[in-house]
């Protein structure tokens, strides 16, 4: 996973040099990220330890993980962009997130912000 990422990185960083336009460039930012998140997700799938049904030999004592309800977001939806100048406009942005995430999360088991 790990030498993959690097490839993909190293190829954007040559189109970085190749490109002399700010919008060619703006353009970069949104798949680097979104490759940078799914790659994350995979390390954190391959770190996380596999549950082994069955191992004391009885299949039926336990049972699968039920399937969990987890809402989807754009992360630019839960955090619009604003200029905090103070600490207190941090508060109220913060405050506001955290209001828009719990009214999100109501009525599934999470969230994953895209």
């Amino acid at each position: 996973i790990i030498q993959t990422a690097d490839r993909f990185f190293d190829d954007q960083k040559q189109k970085i040099g190749q490109y002399k336009s700010l919008a060619l460039l703006d353009g970069l930012v949104p798949p680097i990220i979104q490759y940078k998140d799914l790659t994350l997700g995979k390390i954190e799938m391959a770190l996380k330890p596999t549950p082994k049904f069955g191992e004391d030999g009885d299949d039926n004592s336990k049972k699968p993980p039920e399937k969990k309800v987890i809402k989807q977001m754009n992360r630019m939806v839960i955090f619009p962009q604003k200029t905090l100048q103070k600490p207190e406009d941090i508060d109220a942005y913060l405050a506001e997130v955290k209001k828009t995430l719990l009214t999100m999360m109501q009525g599934c088991d999470g969230i994953k912000l895209n």
